[in-house]
Parts: C-alpha cells; sequence; structure tokens
C-alpha cells in the first residue's frame, strides 16, 4: 500500500501488521474547529520505583507478584496528585480548553480551537532546521506546571504568513487524496470456493492456530470467553466487512461483540471519511479485527479509534490517544497495535512539540502504567519504514520499551 510497509508479525497469538500512520483523508474540512493535544506527566515517584513495582509484579519472589493496580490505586501510588492536575485544569481553563485528566493521572487529553491551544501553550511556528525536515513548535508553560511535564504530543502552531499555510494547508490535502488501497497485482488470489474449515486452515484462523499450538486451549473449549481484545487504530471498519470474513471462515461471532471507540473525531465524521474511500489504515484496521477475533471467537472487541483526519492532531498523538484511552479504561488486559507513531527519522518525525526522545519517553511511561496494571502489550516492532520514504532501520519507540 502506498506510504505503508506491511509486514505480517505473529505476536502471542495475535496477527500484527506493521506500518506507519497516514495523516489525512479525502473528508478534509476547509478549516480546522479544534485540535487534541496530550500532555504526560512525570511520576509522582522517581521512575525508579515505578519499573521496580512493574518488574515486582512479574518476579514471583516479590510480594508484589501479580498485584496488579487498578487506575485509580496507580494514580495514588505512582500518578500525579489531584491538586497538580485541578491547577494544570485552571489553568486551561482560562483558554476555553477542554481538559480531561486519564485515570491513572499520568497524562491529560485537551481539546480546543487551535487558536486558543496555541496561546494556552504561548506556541512559537519554528521554521525547519534543514531543508526537507518539519517545521516544529516550540511553548511555554507557567514554571509550576512545565516542571512535571515529560511531553507535550500534537501541538501545533501556524506558520506566520497566511499565503504559506494555505500551501501547507494544500499539500495536506492533496496528500489524502492518496491513501486508496494501493494493492500490487497478482494473479494469485485465494481460492474462497471451498469449505469454511479448508478456508481457515489454508489463509485464516486455522493456520495460524496450528502454527502456535492453539488447538488444546480451543479443545478445553477456550475460546476468548469473558476476554475482551483491544485494538488502536486510526480508522475505523465496517462491521460487514469483519463479518463476511467470519463466514467464510466459519467462525461463529457476532458484530456486536465489536465495540466503537470514536476519541479525535466524533462519529460520524470518522464514518464519513470511512464511506468515502477505501483508505490503507481502514484496510489494515479491518485485517486487525478479522485476525484477533477469528483466533478468539468469543472475545469482545475494543476499537479504540484515533481518527486524525481534518487534520486535528498528529499521529504520535493520535496513537497516544487511542493506547491511553485503552490503559486507562481498563477492560482490555490484551491490547494489540499494527501501527506506528510516526518514522523515527529526524527528518520525517510526525510530531511537531515533542521530539522522538520525548514521545519514546511518553510512550514508555504509558506502557508501564499499563504493565502495573496487569494489561498485555502486542505492538508491531518496525521494519524499514514506510515504502515512500525507506530508512536504514525503524526501530520504533513504541516497541522497544523495556
Amino acid at each position: 500500500m502506498r506510504g505503508k510497509s506491511f509486514v505480517i508479525t505473529a505476536l502471542s497469538g495475535l496477527m500484527v501488521l506493521g506500518a506507519s500512520a497516514a495523516i489525512g483523508s479525502a473528508s478534509q474540512a476547509a478549516t480546522v474547529k479544534r485540535t487534541v493535544v496530550n500532555v504526560t506527566f512525570k511520576p509522582s515517584t522517581s521512575e525508579a520505583d515505578l519499573s521496580n513495582y512493574v518488574y515486582d509484579t512479574v518476579d514471583p519472589t516479590s510480594p508484589n507478584h501479580h498485584h496488579y493496580l487498578t487506575p485509580s490505586e496507580f494514580a495514588d501510588k505512582f500518578g500525579q496528585s489531584a491538586s497538580y492536575i485541578q491547577s494544570f485544569k485552571d489553568y486551561l481553563n482560562k483558554y476555553h480548553i477542554r481538559s480531561y485528566a486519564y485515570p491513572g493521572n499520568l497524562a491529560m487529553k485537551l481539546t480546543a480551537t487551535p487558536k486558543n491551544m496555541q496561546k494556552a501553550f504561548n506556541a512559537k511556528y519554528v521554521k525547519p532546521a534543514k531543508k526537507g525536515y518539519e517545521a516544529t513548535t516550540s511553548y511555554k508553560l507557567p514554571g509550576n506546571l512545565s516542571s512535571k511535564v515529560v511531553a507535550v504530543i500534537g501541538l501545533y502552531a501556524q506558520k506566520p504568513t497566511k499565503k504559506a499555510t494555505a500551501k501547507k494547508t494544500t499539500k495536506k490535502a492533496a496528500s489524502s487524496h492518496a491513501l486508496m488501497a494501493d494493492l500490487p497485482i497478482s494473479n494469485q488470489q485465494p481460492n474462497t470456493n471451498v469449505s469454511a474449515n479448508t478456508f481457515s486452515l489454508k489463509y485464516g484462523a486455522g493456520k495460524f492456530a496450528k502454527a502456535y499450538q492453539l488447538h488444546p486451549l480451543y479443545q478445553k473449549g477456550l475460546q476468548g470467553q469473558g476476554q475482551r481484545i483491544g485494538i488502536i487504530t486510526v480508522s475505523d471498519i465496517h462491521d460487514g466487512d469483519v463479518a463476511t470474513y467470519w463466514k467464510q471462515s466459519g467462525i461463529d461471532a457476532n458484530v456486536s461483540q465489536i465495540h466503537h471507540h470514536y476519541l479525535v473525531n466524533p462519529k460520524a465524521e470518522v464514518q464519513k471519511s470511512v464511506n468515502y474511500l477505501l483508505g490503507s489504515p481502514q484496510t489494515e484496521t479491518t485485517v486487525d479485527v478479522e485476525s484477533a477475533s477469528s483466533v478468539a471467537p468469543k472475545a469482545d472487541i475494543d476499537l479504540y479509534i484515533g481518527d486524525d483526519t481534518n487534520p486535528n492532531t498528529s499521529d504520535p498523538s493520535a496513537i497516544y490517544t487511542g493506547t491511553m484511552s485503552a490503559i486507562s479504561d481498563n477492560q482490555d488486559k490484551q491490547l494489540s497495535s499494527s501501527f506506528s507513531a510516526a518514522p523515527e527519522v529526524t527528518a520525517d518525525w510526525g510530531d511537531p512539540s515533542a521530539t522522538v526522545k520525548q514521545t519514546s519517553d511518553a510512550f514508555n511511561l504509558m506502557y508501564e502504567q499499563a504493565a502495573a496494571q496487569g494489561i498485555t502489550v502486542f505492538q508491531a516492532s518496525g521494519d524499514y519504514g514506510p515504502v515512500s520514504q525507506p530508512s536504514a532501520k525503524e526501530n520504533h519507540g513504541l516497541s522497544t520499551s523495556p
């Protein structure tokens, strides 16, 4: 697919496709009405204390072995204080910014008009350091707030010339129309004129289950009952596409098991986007849901959609929003994502206000909260980056977290 790099990766019973998220949509609006920014905080104790607790939960000799925390307990033990969170909210309220502290008090999600967001953070446009590099955004917060901030992700500052800004918007809009599925043409296609069992063994869950020796679990009647799988994505899907795959594979499941969580754009806008054209993020998300649900057909699927079209936040911010929402909801004990935040190449880095290191630190803290709550994360490990922009290596901070 154009701008994508697909590598099939099997991770402990979940099939994941490695790729980088893409910005843009054919339904892109002419003006941005709101933007989403995420702020990550330092733990209230040292990060070493948090890391040690995480390791203790998997140490059979520790009194904290398998002693997993709820988000509320995590907030009491490692999150920022309620008073600090409230002071941050009070400051943002002055600029008409809607703020939401993710349960756990390790991060906040902010929603506002771009103009108000820029005012609150005193955001300034910083021109690219070199030719071919992306512009960045500098910001400044009051000292009593900034001292505990690890990263501000997704904050854009407007370029100080209307003419240049218009050109940038046009470029984004033009690129959004290029996101149609650009699949390689081949004469070799799946033979769907076979029984469901044969299809599954040759192409789908049956083949996967055999390779990963899942049949002993199936023989005990374990098919994911009582479990929920969270899938982090930047696109919605058509449930009917998944149902068609289930039928072809002989899987007894119901689309009511798929739960859609709209985290950046409203439901109507997200669905308008997927109805307009078949984009590569939608294709990839559909495969993610089909793969997870066919391996564990009795499990519920929570689709956390950080749709970043319009555009109103960065790719790293969209992925962060979805992942942090799932972790703080604490209803899925296994999370899967095949999307990376952005290519880890300085020239192509996808967030204006947080560097690669800052974003990696923010994601690592988020994953430590997940581990402390007993949540397992399956994340595509990266490869050579997008097909359109290959790099020497692509080890994503999301997947290299200790």
